[in-house]
């Protein structure tokens, strides 16, 4: 099942549980349907799938007020640059509910992260790591198939929740592979860069490297394994990631932008202390693969 199969399933499962799930947005009704993950429900539940004006700040309050009367709303940023319209809802209404009323607020926001077509500076940006200070805000980038459905049920039921959604998984269905036993280090991933992490494996085994991916769904990440390397779709200096300057507007300029697998297999190498490797000949199977990514 690829990435949006899941996303346009889990979110027709919770409007088919429960009448007071409804999904809002731009595109959302559109032919294409965010990249396919709204077009089943559109077309199971037409009444309750609504297309929004371009008024990122209006349609975020209105969706904070249907939370607040009960409704169970499902919101869809299709650039998440814009989303920082309608962070004053976020920030100083709806993540306080829990606290100033005890009760959570059954909320969703859907923001997706852009790349792979040269996005630019103001259409790139993810920020996860920037919402995940917020008392009473959650902030989910699920790194698969597997936990979006409970991902978005967690969120209508205690919300709200900020589900980040990097354009570039939207195709994507990797196969997970099984971890060694005695790996040699770990890589600890988020969101797309667990494509370029399982690349980097692949490569490194080739040299006698060992290495355990290990995807995370929330931020900030905290290793239980060492050594270690982190992997951010966003700028981070605790990590391996983009550079703290904005992206430029072309293919090239955000292929040299983003980490590549090459990157992160010289960072591992020198992380271990591996600076001039040599192909080393193995005749140990690679872990196979176990489970849907």
């Amino acid at each position: 099942m690829k990435y949006k199969e899941a996303i346009s399933q889990s979110i027709v499962q919770a409007m088919e549980n429960d009448p007071k799930v409804v999904l809002l947005g731009q595109m959302v009704t559109d032919p294409k349907g965010v990249f396919g993950t709204t077009l089943e429900a559109h077309k199971r539940f037409p009444d309750r799938v609504i297309e929004t004006p371009v008024s990122e700040t209006m349609i975020t309050g209105a969706c904070v007020g249907l939370s607040m009367e009960g409704w169970k709303p499902i919101l869809v940023h299709a650039r998440a640059d814009f989303s920082l319209l309608s962070f004053e809802h976020l920030i100083n209404t709806a993540s306080k509910m829990k606290f100033l009323h005890k009760k959570p607020l059954p909320f969703v926001m859907r923001v997706l992260v852009g790349r792979g077509w040269g996005q630019g500076p103001v259409h790139s940006q993810s920020f996860h790591n920037m919402l995940s200070q917020v008392p009473g805000l959650t902030v989910r980038i699920p790194f698969g198939n597997a936990n979006y459905g409970d991902i978005l049920v967690e969120g209508l039921a205690n919300g709200p929740l900020v589900v980040v959604e990097p354009r570039r998984l939207y195709e994507e269905s990797l196969l997970w592979p099984e971890s060694f036993p005695n790996e040699d280090i770990s890589i600890y991933c988020i969101g797309d860069t667990a494509i370029d992490a399982l690349e980097a494996r692949l490569q490194l085994f080739k040299y006698g490297v060992k290495v355990n991916v290990i995807p995370k769904d929330s931020v900030p990440i905290i290793p239980h394994s060492t050594p270690y390397v982190i992997l951010d779709m966003a700028p981070n200096l605790n990590a391996i990631s983009p550079p703290f300057v904005p992206q430029g507007c072309s293919q090239a300029y955000e292929k040299a932008w983003y980490p590549t697998a090459n990157d992160i297999v010289k960072a591992v190498l020198d992380k271990l202390g591996v600076k001039t490797p040599k192909l080393k000949e193995t005749n140990e199977q690679f872990a196979p693969v176990s489970s849907s990514f």
